[in-house]
């Protein structure tokens, strides 16, 4: 009975639990719709991606059969770059588009890297810049019984984020993009969060969040508020407009 799908992206060495309250923190109008990547829990035995245009290849293939309703894209850190080239795709492709962005943590598609990858790193390198990135992955770094297990998924995660190559494209997107960064993040600044409203056409909104680089875990009800807020709008114009 649902008016809109939000389909949401985690983190590089996240999974679809991320989202798991969500659908009681978001309008009734919207069914909210994790994607489980592969390479974590149930899919955990599937390769992980490692290249963001070839994932949204893949991804836009596997969403077909569930743009019948207005849908958005919500997506952290490296969900967020995935959001981006997946709806790239579907514009290729003429597929419906999702009527909004939401892109959090990631800077923009254009903008450079400022710290070198590790992706590839030996052990011991890698771990220490594991433990330095923070969040969820220190889990990882703090028991190396879990390096075999769900290492080589993070670092095909992280090699997509830290090998990515923006490829131009002549015409921005159509829709609207919500920006949210992390007011004390030191992983991606905010001003390079603000540089992804050259890539819409339709303008964007910018949200400072209070927090680090996982502000969604810390202060995610300041960013479903937001969320709710512009799917509520959005739901109550659809409905009001339609045949």
């Amino acid at each position: 009975m649902a008016k809109l799908r939000l389909f949401c992206l985690p983190f590089a060495g996240g999974n679809a639990l991320l989202y798991r309250d969500w659908h009681a923190l978001l309008p009734e109008s919207v069914e909210v719709c994790p994607i489980q990547l592969p390479g974590r829990m149930a899919r955990l035995n599937e390769a992980a991606f490692d290249n963001a245009h070839d994932a949204a290849e893949i991804l836009s293939d596997v969403l077909a059969g569930y743009l019948d309703k207005p849908y958005a894209f919500f997506g952290h850190s490296m969900g967020a770059l995935l959001c981006y080239e997946i709806s790239r795709a579907m514009r290729r492709r003429n597929m419906p588009l999702p009527f909004r962005l939401f892109l959090s943590a990631h800077r923009a598609p254009d903008v450079a890297a400022t710290e070198p990858a590790f992706h590839n790193a030996d052990e011991t390198i890698f771990l220490s810049r594991v433990r330095q990135f923070g969040g969820p992955a220190l889990r990882l770094a703090d028991h190396p019984e879990l390096v075999q297990l769900i290492g080589p998924t993070l670092r095909a995660d992280l090699k997509l984020c830290q090998t990515y190559i923006h490829r131009p494209d002549p015409s921005q997107l159509p829709m609207p993009m919500t920006l949210f960064a992390g007011r004390s993040d030191t992983l991606v600044r905010p001003e390079s969060v603000w540089h992804w409203s050259r890539q819409t056409s339709a303008g964007s909104s910018r949200h400072l969040i209070s927090g680090g680089h996982f502000f969604l875990q810390s202060h995610g009800g300041d960013v479903t508020r937001i969320v709710s807020t512009q799917l509520a709008d959005f739901a109550s114009f659809h409905e009001a407009v339609r045949p």
